[in-house]
């Protein structure tokens, strides 16, 4: 399923699509044996100002529709966890980022730079990417989980979200939070 991802993780998603990025700097992204699964290109201050420009708000149903395609999809992100770290968790723990997507939260920045739990998916990421959808929210996750939020991306495509109510920017490294930095979008952690 995911022994193809070379494209996707080299690839930003924003304003609903895949898209090749500005920078050229490339990370390799590694299974847990050590081999190469793909690169991820950490974006530059134009990627950031082109995801920038294009967030907009998802409504209440569209966030709702999003948790829903992300509890069903909750084996493949397992999944896709376990393929970039060897470590399988718990299928309750994408169950808990679909039901704190789904809850009521207030808006936040509309950067989340890396993953509240560290290489770990939790609730917390999912109530961050929740909260975040009511604007539009930017990922830029720890290299770690590239292939995790890669697919993460997929899944909330078919969701069918407003263009530009979520992008994913790889990763957070030095380079991006200075782009988000000098571009002037808050971030979160």
């Amino acid at each position: 399923m995911f022994e193809d991802y070379s494209e996707r993780l080299f690839s930003h998603f924003v304003a609903g699509r895949w898209r090749v990025p500005n920078a050229t700097q490339a990370i390799p992204v590694c299974g847990p044996d050590g081999r190469a699964l793909g690169q991820i290109v950490p974006a530059n201050l134009q990627d950031v100002l082109r995801a920038g420009a294009a967030l907009r708000a998802a409504d209440a149903v569209a966030r709702i529709r999003a948790a829903q395609v992300v509890e069903t999809s909750a084996e493949s992100l397992v999944a896709a966890h376990a393929h970039q770290t060897g470590q399988r968790i718990d299928p309750q723990r994408v169950t808990s980022i679909a039901e704190a997507m789904a809850g009521v939260r207030e808006s936040m920045a509309p950067v989340l730079l890396g993953a509240p739990d560290g290489p770990l998916p939790s609730a917390e990421l999912g109530a961050a990417l929740g909260a975040g959808l009511r604007k539009g929210v930017i990922w830029c996750p720890p290299p770690e989980l590239a292939v995790f939020a890669t697919h993460l991306a997929e899944v909330l495509q078919e969701a069918d979200l407003p263009p530009g109510a979520f992008a994913l920017l790889h990763a957070e490294t030095d380079q991006t939070q200075a782009a988000f930095q000098t571009a002037g979008l808050k971030a979160q952690r």
